[in-house]
């Protein structure tokens, strides 16, 4: 049986499922057909976090796994078990977001605060620091390209993408914050999902840094968080 259950994302090509509970991740094979998933087999569970994780992220390959929680973001390869590397340096606050570069050369990080770190994975320094303001937040991440970041960040009554191939933002919608759930990208970085509060979901095209000038509004759950 499990504890709290915090959050837990699918690997990119759907074979895997990786399970936040506390301050561990738990890995578990998506191949095989049974009936439950606490029949399926446990591929890894990661341990090493002093406070609980807040956020995870599969490699585009599925070849590793973000885990980040307060000031702590471990990368870990996925067949092994083992972890690669531990980020140092990073703010001691919560982390809303994670994503690694197609060939986990860099990976960026996101928190609530609107703080943002781009950092790289060989030399082990960071690249960039982005701080919008103390009223936004870093809700999603992906990476176009080993060079192109593509944040999704929440603020005050309007959803923005920054790329930082162009080092500028743009915006998307105007929506009342109070509103604003979630905000998660495709994998290949062409499409964003917004989540309203009322049950709303917006897909957006992203095409050449830019956004299309409407988006198409899907009601789904009305009342409803998404």
């Amino acid at each position: 049986s499990w504890g709290v259950i915090s959050s837990a994302a699918f690997s990119n090509h759907g074979t895997a499922l990786l399970i936040i509970e506390n301050h561990k991740a738990i890995l578990y094979d998506l191949t095989k057909q049974t009936i439950s998933l606490q029949e399926r087999l446990s591929l890894h569970t990661f341990k090493g976090h002093t406070l609980p994780i807040t956020s995870v992220a599969f490699s585009l390959d599925d070849k590793h796994i973000l885990t980040g929680s307060y000031g702590e973001i471990f990368l870990w390869d996925v067949k092994t078990g083992r972890l690669v590397m531990k980020v140092e340096g990073m703010v001691d606050t919560h982390i809303s977001a994670l994503a690694c570069s197609p060939r986990c050369t860099t990976i960026f990080v996101g928190y609530h605060d609107g703080q943002g770190f781009l950092f790289d994975c060989i030399t082990k320094q960071k690249l960039l620091t982005l701080k919008v303001s103390e009223k936004t937040s870093i809700e999603a991440i992906t990476f176009n390209s080993e060079k192109e970041v593509i944040l999704g960040i929440k603020a005050e009554d309007r959803v923005y993408v920054w790329s930082s191939a162009l080092n500028q933002y743009h915006e998307t919608v105007k929506v009342p914050s109070y509103l604003i759930h979630s905000l998660v990208f495709s994998p290949d970085g062409k499409s964003l999902l917004m989540g309203l509060k009322d049950g709303t979901v917006y897909v957006w095209c992203y095409t050449h840094a830019a956004l299309s000038n409407q988006g198409i509004s899907i009601d789904v759950f009305p009342t409803r968080n998404v």
